[in-house]
Parts: C-alpha cells; structure tokens; sequence
C-alpha cells in the first residue's frame, strides 16, 4: 500500500480524470503486490517493517526510504545459503526456538546456532550504511 500511495503521490500532476483515481490505485497496487510477489522475499520485507519505527510524519521520503531499507535487506538475504536463510527465517521471523529450527531444516542445535551467528554478521555487515 505503502508503495502504491507514494507512485500516487508522484504522479499526481499528471491526473487527467480525478474520477478515475480509485481505478489507478486498485491496479496500481495490484502490480505492486504481483511484482512482490515475483520478487519473492516478502518474509525480509515484513523482517524490516516490524523492527524499523515508522517515520512520524508518514513523508514520502520516509515510505521511500523504508521501501529501499526492505529491498536492501531482501536482497542480502537472498545472496545467503538456502539453509542459512531458512534458519534465519524461522528463528527470527517464525520466532522459533533454536531447537525448533533445529528440527525444522534436520540439523544440530549447535549448527543452527553458528548459522545464525553468521546470517546476523553478513546482515550487520552488509546493512551497515542504513545506520
């Protein structure tokens, strides 16, 4: 939604029929929701939305910079190893137990704790320029 108000808010001068803003912006979100989808990742975008605060006046460059922050994010999730990225995952957007996601993805308790440990360095690492 978020998304879709701020391609409203940028295109406004080029409304020609105030009438058909409803259309444009049921369409609108949906091709953002389907690109979304394509995209996959939608668990590091909601990962973002949860933990980052919401800006305080709900600016255009807030919901923009928020946006770019959940794509950054995706994208360093993606570049991890499968199994890595599911412990992450289930650790910490499931909110599983380490033995949980233990039995989840067939690997020791101790295994998963080292994943992690790395998943959370290459994110901070990675992530270091959105502090």
């Amino acid at each position: 939604m978020q998304e879709t108000f701020l391609a409203a808010w940028t295109h406004l001068e080029s409304i020609v029929d105030p009438e058909a803003i409803g259309a444009w912006l049921v369409t609108t979100a949906r091709r953002r929701s389907y690109d979304r989808l394509r995209r996959g990742g939608s668990s590091a975008i909601r990962w973002v939305d949860e933990s980052t605060p919401a800006t305080e006046d709900h600016a255009p460059t807030g919901v923009a910079e928020r946006s770019s922050l959940a794509d950054a994010a995706s994208a360093v999730l993606a570049t991890m190893p499968a199994v890595q990225r599911r412990c992450w995952e289930l650790r910490h957007l499931d909110e599983l137990p380490y033995r949980e996601v233990a039995a989840a993805v067939g690997l020791p308790v101790s295994t998963v704790r080292g994943m992690l440990v790395r998943a959370r360095s290459t994110l901070a690492r990675e992530l270091a320029g959105w502090r």
